[in-house]
């Protein structure tokens, strides 16, 4: 008889995040996190699917229905071995039920080697809904990786779903804020690259849906560099698609107001510099 293993799912009532804190404390370790109160603890059932690679013997996708009742919630549900070797990924709440946001996903079973990476990649491109393939993005942004950079590349130039698209563009954006320079600097270059053109004079930005091309300038701009705003966005202000070149526009209009202001906190330093050393003398 085969042995059986146990998944377990702990799910918790946390207090929203600070919009405005950044990437980095978004992903904080899961003690820092501040869960509700007895008095605010919402009671509603929750689903989790289970998708597995296809194999005899198991179905390629399961949903279990939890009831979600106190502040802190542990559930456990029975897998073969080869159960948890073949988990691909695993969705909560796949048909968007109830309104919630996830925080945060983590796979702690080092013994079975669930790979954090590899679930969510693996419900980037095998999610059978829109809304499973979003939040698969949406981790991205809370646990960071070069390793996602191409696959939200992708996402944006091949995504059945607009929507995906849009969520990838956003998402690639968002890296602008991140401490972690590589990462930041991959990103900008992934996104610089949809717009410099081929051979043929063609750019895969100028292949894309007008919905995706308005997003995908706006997270180009947040990076605030004069190259962006200069040799790719300038030229977009013309753009026969009346959104594409106002969002052209806009984002110039952004562009140049940060660099300004950091041109201003570059002179206003250099002048505190020069009067430091100006008193030691």
């Amino acid at each position: 008889m085969e042995k059986k293993k146990l998944l377990k799912i702990k799910i918790k009532q946390i207090k929203k995040t600070n919009a405005q804190d950044s990437i980095e404390e978004l992903a904080k370790d899961e003690g820092s996190e501040e869960i509700v109160d007895e008095k605010e603890v919402f009671v509603f059932p929750i689903d989790i699917k289970l998708c597995f690679t296809d194999f005899a013997g198991i179905e390629p996708t399961k949903t279990f229905s939890f009831e979600i009742l106190k502040r802190e919630n542990e559930f456990t549900i029975n897998l073969t071995e080869e159960g948890i070797k073949k988990l691909h990924y695993i969705s909560i709440d796949p048909e968007l039920k109830i309104l919630r946001e996830i925080n945060s996903i983590k796979f702690e079973d080092k013994e079975d080697s669930i790979k954090h990476i590899d679930i969510l990649k693996n419900q980037l491109f095998n999610g059978e809904t829109i809304i499973e393939k979003i939040e698969s993005i949406r981790y991205f942004e809370k646990y960071l990786s070069e390793d996602f950079i191409p696959l939200l590349k992708n996402a944006i130039l091949n995504e059945k779903f607009y929507g995906v698209s849009v969520q990838a563009a956003n998402t690639l954006g968002s890296y602008s804020k991140v401490k972690d320079e590589n990462i930041k600097k991959e990103a900008y270059n992934t996104l610089k690259s949809l717009f410099e053109k081929n051979s043929n004079g063609k750019s895969a930005f100028s292949e894309l849906d007008a919905r995706i091309k308005t997003v995908v300038i706006s997270a180009f701009s947040s990076f605030n560099t004069k190259e962006s705003m200069d040799d790719y966005i300038y030229p977009l202000i013309n753009d026969k698609n009346y959104y594409v070149a106002s969002q052209a526009i806009s984002s110039i209009g952004n562009i140049t107001s940060q660099l300004s202001k950091d041109k201003k906190i570059t002179l206003e330093q250099k002048k505190r510099k020069n009067r430091f050393i100006e008193i030691n003398h």
